[in-house]
């Protein structure tokens, strides 16, 4: 029904960007990810600047395992929102998904500069070191993430694994 809403919305004005916006939303929600795609793109012809479509799409793209266009992404919505943590993390979990891991580490490291008491920045830098063989770095990483948060689960299981890498 909302699809339907949606499409007799931009037939009637094809200038309404929050159409295309919401209708990505549902689109998104239904795993149309390729429709969805499409209407951020229009979206965001529309309205270049506003970056919940760029983010939006970022999070599609990465449900389709397409890395490099969220990473595209990502830094644009970076540019427009440049202390928005939160979009550090994203588009480091895209690149440790593409094996940089230094890159990965980098966003991860101004995620934390943003916001200091941050349990996933911690885990997630804890990963990308441990994949890098780092495990000194990684364990250090886990225990804060722990620390922050002694029911997270990942954060035991890195710290079981660097220790165990360690031969502690």
């Amino acid at each position: 029904m909302a699809i339907q809403d949606f499409d007799k919305a931009v037939k009637f004005n094809p200038y309404l960007w929050k159409a295309y916006y919401n209708r990505g939303h549902v689109y998104t929600d239904l795993k149309q990810y390729e429709k969805a795609i499409l209407d951020y793109d229009k979206a965001i012809a529309l309205l270049p600047k506003y970056f919940p479509l760029y983010y939006n799409r970022a999070r599609v793209y990465e449900k389709l395992e397409e890395y490099k266009r969220a990473i595209q992404d990502y830094s644009r919505v970076i540019e427009i929102m440049p202390r928005n943590y939160e979009v550090y993390i994203n588009r480091g979990n895209a690149y440790q998904r593409l094996n940089q891991y230094e890159r990965a580490i980098q966003d991860y490291d101004k995620a934390l500069e943003l916001k200091t008491k941050y349990t996933i920045a911690y885990n997630n830098r804890g990963w990308a070191y441990y994949a890098l063989k780092q495990y000194d770095k990684a364990l250090k990483d886990f225990e804060k993430a722990l620390e922050l948060n002694p029911n997270y689960q990942t954060a035991k299981k890195g710290i079981a694994l660097c220790r165990k890498a360690l031969g502690k």
